[in-house]
């Protein structure tokens, strides 16, 4: 990975006093979800019993709670990592568009536009998910991962091992699934989705002279196998990320499977009761679905690499010769500029005009000659002209 496509994936990741908020609410929701699952299955245990409902109570209240919070805190969570998200996603645009204007045209000309339409529109909205579907969810996924798995061996020490073991075999399984069967697909969806959005700018631009020399069919045939193609790379990821999610799911059965196998013998020796039990077999279904993102983050790491590189690559690191621009390290329009400038036009001279005068004869019939010197019929008009960027800009007042 270059160091361009490096500094668009940083770029992309909200500040921590924007990112921070969400992760919290994750843990939350994570650490609610697994919560939930404990007191509801607690509570069913220990109500088999037929104690005084007095007994009951903490864990009516605490399943209600959990239920609530799972929810709210689920919600809250995507409310502030979308937020922070899109803000994200408006500077890495502002900022390739600052990139791109002092280069238009001549300095894209061997970009197509569709492409560089698809870059600045798609790839640039899948950077988002750096922080919704990789940051965030990875770090909320640990944080709540590691206390369930230290809970659990504050009860049975077998059984946090087990549902440990079995937490690491099927995470690196589903990974490994999903990128054996999606890898090149995951890194193809950007690009496909570029040479399709092209291939549509150029029919439509030039579909008077594909009508003209009958080309027209070909061009939507060329348009048909492009979409084809990107269809097929979709689907090969969506099967795939279906197999890790399948996989994930398995692994919550074979970790409540592993932690009966040696919480049996606990419980059958009185160490711990049976409400206790029922805990340590339902729990790991929970730690399975906060388990989950882990998976999920990997395989849209490769997505947002490709669209990160193809960011990076919309605007070319060195200037073409013919065009002048100011040297690296000065601010030009509120961007400071980076690309490495030919040394002939490192020093361009701006030339500036002011308080000059600009006159407008009266309207006169057409066969009358318009006399030059003729008193102004407007106010003049003081104007300040600036070359000294590729793009002159005239301000008058």
């Amino acid at each position: 990975m270059s160091d361009r496509t490096s500094t668009v994936l940083r770029s992309a990741v909200p500040p921590l006093r924007r990112l921070l908020p969400s992760v919290l609410l994750g843990i939350a929701s994570g650490g609610s979800a697994v919560a939930l699952l404990a007191a509801s299955s607690w509570l069913i245990a220990r109500a088999a019993e037929q104690p005084p409902i007095l007994y009951l109570s903490l864990g009516v209240v605490g399943v209600r709670a959990f239920a609530i919070g799972r929810a709210v805190f689920r919600y809250l969570e995507r409310l502030a990592g979308h937020d922070a998200a899109f803000r994200q996603l408006a500077e890495i645009r502002s900022g390739v568009f600052e990139r791109m204007l002092p280069l238009t045209p001549d300095g894209l000309a061997s970009s197509r536009r569709g492409d560089l339409l698809a870059r600045f529109v798609g790839d640039v909205d899948e950077l988002q998910n750096v922080s919704l579907r990789i940051v965030q969810p990875v770090v909320s996924a640990v944080v709540v991962l590691a206390g369930a798995i230290a809970w659990l061996a504050w009860l049975a020490p077998a059984s946090a091992l087990a549902v440990g073991s079995c937490l690491l075999v099927g995470v690196a399984v589903a990974i490994l699934a999903q990128t054996v069967l999606a890898a090149r697909a995951d890194a193809r969806l950007a690009p496909l989705r570029g040479d399709l959005q092209a291939a549509i700018v150029e029919h439509v631009q030039a579909l008077d002279v594909l009508v003209a020399f009958d080309a027209a069919a070909a061009s939507r045939e060329r348009i048909s196998r492009l979409g084809a193609r990107l269809e097929r790379a979709t689907r090969t990821r969506a099967s795939a990320v279906g197999l890790a999610a399948a996989a994930m799911s398995a692994l919550g059965g074979f970790a409540a499977a592993a932690s009966l196998a040696v919480s049996g013998p606990v419980f059958a020796d009185g160490r711990i009761d049976a409400p206790t039990l029922a805990v340590l077999c339902l729990v790991p279904l929970a730690i399975a679905e906060v388990a989950a993102a882990v998976p999920v983050a990997v395989g849209s790491l490769r997505v947002v690499r490709a669209s990160a590189r193809r960011v990076a690559e919309a605007v070319p690191a060195d200037l073409p010769v013919e065009i002048p621009a100011p040297a690296p390290g000065t601010t030009e329009g509120g961007a400071v500029v980076t690309a490495r400038v030919p040394a002939p036009y490192r020093s361009v001279p701006a030339i500036r005009l002011r308080s000059v005068g600009a006159r407008w004869p009266e309207a006169s019939a057409p066969s009358e000659a318009v006399d030059a010197t003729a008193p102004a019929a407007r106010p003049r008009r003081r104007c300040a002209i600036s070359t000294s960027t590729w793009h002159p800009a005239s301000a008058c007042s």
